[in-house]
Order: structure tokens, then C-alpha cells, then sequence
């Protein structure tokens, strides 16, 4: 393996935390290739002899797929970094070790329970860079600010086939590494190993406060991480638990994560529980019973008590890979894309995830959303007009 070590970093050229972030990373690399999203390089700069800034004016702001546009065809270790993160003098020489073509090693990461309803907000475990972890940990998304990988994981690349991944690198490093088989893990640190420069651009802020700019790819992101990946099939160990008398369900999951349980467990609950969800802060998946044939669990659901977990309920009871779905019938005329939306959220909520509808019955704007000359819907045509009519991105 080429040893010489190569990072990709994008910038809009406007954080303050851009110099900084490009010294702390560059004197651990051979070279640092910096893609400048407005067209021009920052002035009144030292550069580092091993510091290249690039723009592409045929691909103009890429947002941050710039960092992999700067790895294209490069040979070695390759790293992706942000430019508003401050990497640790020890940082590449704690990750080197680890390279491999079998996997991608980061410091960020994200474990998603099922269904994903919402990418930033619900359902998910993060391990966020800056937090302490005592071991590596397999999980479902590498955060591209905090990735090393081998160039292999980008043979036969096309960026321009991937443009629809702008401001969603993490999703276009999942995406790649799922092709290639490639596992995806975060690596054990403490806590402020690596340091964030707080500021109100990122992707992140603009997506949660759903604010109306390029930044806010949320809905986007929902929308592909739910076609990327699916429930693990090493899940086969259930245990029903009845969180409707809980108020802040999230109080669980201290106690919840002090189980000794193997990867074959997981958690699961009613879907009018599961919306409810924030964050779920440990190791064990969640997972809403819209995911069993329906019923089955109706009967074995226990209330343990919030301070102690005794005598669990294990059932030996595999998740399908599907949502399971009821039938309901639509008869009445549906006047617009907003009632529509409320309707395939109702099915969502309610477990009724084959929806027939009669599309004589249709305002010719709800038709043209459908996008379809069917009047049935199964779960994922369901879940999809949701997700691309509510936040009308296309």
C-alpha cells in the first residue's frame, strides 16, 4: 500500500476557523488539497508549502463534496477533514494504524434505529467527535470530517454522477463504502480530542432549524438514508417494552445502555411510542414493531420498571426487512399535495402502509406528484411522496 497520505478539505471561504483548521491537519499529511466553493482563495494567508487550493469553474460550489473532489484519482491513504474542526497533533499517526481496505475508520459517527423518520432529529445514536469513546464501534455512518480510508474506496469514482450528494458527503461515503463491502467504524478517544469551531453555517444547524438555504439538506438526507440502508439481519433477540406510561421515554436509555446484551438484541415498541423518540443514546438498536407481521407483539409488550431491568423478556423473533403493511381504501376526493401528505402520515403513524386510491378522485396536482399511473401504494411509494412533497425538493 502507498503510504504517503493525501486530505481533501472544502470551504466556502468564509469561517473564521478555516487557517486553523488547515494548520492543525497539514503538518500530519503529505499534502492537504482544499476545494474553494466561491471561486477565489483566501488572502493574507501563509500557505504551507504542501497546501493546494482548487476550483472547478465547469462544477462551480460543490459544497462539501469539494473534500472528495480533491482525492479524485490520488494514490495513498486518504483522509477528508472539515474546515471547521481542529484536528489533535497526534490525530493521523492514532488513525494510520487502523487503515484498511476492508474498512473506514472515523471519529464521528451515527447508528439509526428503525424506520428513520427524520435524519438529524430522531432515532439515532451519535457519536459525536468531540465526545469520549472507550472503544472502536461499528457503525451505520462515518462522519466525512473525520474520515481515513484507502484509495481504493475511490476507484472508478465519478463525481459528477454523485451531484445529488452535495452537502451530504457523509451520505456519499456511506454510499461508495456499501458498494465496495466496506464496514464503517469509529474509533475509541477521549472526550476533546477533537475540537469544533461553533458557527451558524453549517449543514448541521441549517438542516435542524429547518432554515430555507442550500446548508438545509435534512429532508434530503432522510430521504436517501432510508434508501442506503436497511435493518441489520443479525437482528434476531427481541425485547418488547411498553414505554406508554413513560413521559420522557429518553430516561431509558441510561438504563438501557448498561444491559449486557449482544449485537443480536434489539429493542422494540409500539409506533405511537417510537415518533416519540429524540435521540436514543446507546448501543442497542430501536426498533418500532411496523417491522412484524402485525400483532404479534400486542401480548408480550412489559412494563419494567425505569430504575431496574430484571428478568427481561427475550422473544426469538427476527425483523423483517420490510415495513408490514395494512390495506386501506381512499374513496373520497383528495383536493391537494397537503391532504395527500396528510393521509400517507397517517398511514405511517398507523401502521396502514398499502394505501388504494381512486385516481379519478384525484386533483390534477396530486396526480402529477404521484408520479405515478397506479393507484396503489406500497410503504416505500408512501414514505417517498412524504418525503419529496412535504419538503418540495423536486
Amino acid at each position: 500500500m502507498n503510504e504517503k497520505i493525501i486530505a481533501g478539505m472544502a470551504t466556502t471561504g468564509e469561517r473564521n476557523s478555516l487557517k486553523k483548521s488547515i494548520y492543525s491537519i497539514c503538518t500530519q499529511v503529505d499534502e492537504l488539497i482544499v476545494y474553494c466553493n466561491n471561486g477565489s482563495f483566501p488572502e493574507n494567508f501563509e500557505k504551507p508549502d504542501n497546501v493546494v487550493f482548487v476550483y472547478d469553474e465547469a462544477l462551480g460550489d460543490i459544497g462539501d463534496l469539494g473534500k472528495f473532489y480533491s482525492l479524485i484519482k490520488k494514490s495513498g491513504i486518504l483522509i477528508t477533514v472539515d474546515d471547521d474542526i481542529i484536528y489533535p497533533e497526534n490525530y493521523v499517526n492514532t488513525l494510520k494504524p487502523r487503515v484498511s481496505r476492508e474498512k473506514v475508520y472515523g471519529v464521528h459517527g451515527t447508528i439509526f434505529n428503525f424506520p428513520i423518520l427524520d435524519y438529524y432529529t430522531k432515532n439515532r445514536n451519535v457519536y459525536h467527535f468531540e465526545s469520549h469513546c472507550t472503544e472502536d464501534i461499528k457503525v451505520d455512518v462515518v462522519g466525512s470530517g473525520t474520515a481515513i480510508f484507502t484509495d481504493e474506496l475511490l476507484e472508478d469514482f465519478d463525481l459528477n454522477s454523485h451531484l445529488k450528494y452535495k452537502n451530504m458527503a457523509d451520505l456519499l461515503l456511506l454510499e461508495l463504502s456499501l458498494k465496495k463491502g466496506i464496514k464503517r467504524y469509529i474509533i475509541e478517544r477521549p472526550r476533546g480530542w477533537l475540537k469544533e469551531v461553533k458557527n451558524d453555517n453549517s449543514i448541521f444547524s441549517h438542516s435542524v432549524l429547518d432554515k430555507s438555504t442550500k446548508f438545509n439538506t435534512g429532508y434530503l438526507q432522510t430521504y436517501f438514508i432510508n434508501k442506503l440502508i436497511k435493518v441489520p439481519s443479525n437482528l434476531n433477540l427481541g425485547i418488547p417494552i411498553n414505554f406508554g406510561g413513560v413521559e420522557h421515554i429518553n430516561y431509558f436509555n441510561n438504563f438501557v445502555s448498561k444491559l449486557n446484551i449482544s449485537d443480536e438484541h434489539y429493542i422494540v415498541c409500539k409506533m405511537e411510542d417510537y415518533v416519540k423518540m429524540k435521540n436514543w443514546t446507546n448501543p442497542v438498536r430501536l426498533l418500532s414493531d411496523i417491522y412484524f407481521e402485525n400483532g404479534y407483539f400486542d401480548v408480550h409488550y412489559k412494563n419494567y420498571d425505569i430504575y431496574s431491568f430484571s428478568n427481561l423478556d427475550v422473544i426469538k423473533k427476527s425483523p423483517l426487512n420490510r415495513l408490514v403493511t395494512k390495506k386501506i381504501n381512499i374513496k373520497k376526493r383528495i383536493e391537494s399535495v397537503a391532504q395527500m401528505i396528510e393521509i400517507c402520515e397517517f398511514c405511517i403513524k398507523n401502521k396502514i402502509l398499502y394505501l388504494d386510491i381512486d385516481t379519478e378522485n384525484l386533483h390534477s396536482e396530486v396526480s402529477k406528484s404521484l408520479n405515478s399511473n397506479s393507484s396503489k401504494l406500497d410503504a416505500t411509494q408512501i414514505f417517498d411522496f412524504v418525503l419529496k412533497n412535504k419538503f418540495q425538493y423536486l
